[in-house]
């Protein structure tokens, strides 16, 4: 599972290092890759909270301190296993290759976050 996450944070910093980011498409990576962990959490939390009748109230605080911690680990993570690592797995592949695992990485982004908001709809409605 992590290999997956590996390629979304691969596919986000190469989407950035192209668009013109020369020093910051690292960091964008991470920050961005943090921010679709968090909103898995939520996700889950609420399809709980929606399963079985139990609420999680959701502050400011139970997004931020996850979301600091995710994105120290993944820091963490991320200096060791470099881009440019990532790069010479994945910088050569083909074009059919790279449009599937690009349409998985859209579909899982879009997802996280159609997904979330449609959860949090849905509880307001039930309440």
């Amino acid at each position: 599972m992590l290999r997956f996450f590996d390629y979304v944070y691969y596919r986000v910093c190469s989407f950035y290092n192209k668009s013109g980011e020369q020093t910051s498409y690292k960091i964008s990576g991470l920050v961005l890759l943090s921010a679709l962990y968090v909103l898995n959490l939520i996700f889950f939390c609420q399809l709980l909270g929606i399963l079985f009748r139990f609420w999680f109230n959701i502050n400011k605080y139970l997004i931020i301190i996850p979301y600091f911690i995710l994105l120290i680990s993944n820091g963490i993570r991320y200096n060791k296993l470099n881009y440019d690592i990532l790069n010479k797995k994945w910088g050569n592949e083909d074009l059919k290759t790279q449009q599937r695992k690009g349409l998985c990485v859209l579909l899982y982004i879009l997802l996280s976050v159609i997904g979330v908001i449609v959860l949090i709809i849905w509880r307001a409605k039930i309440n």
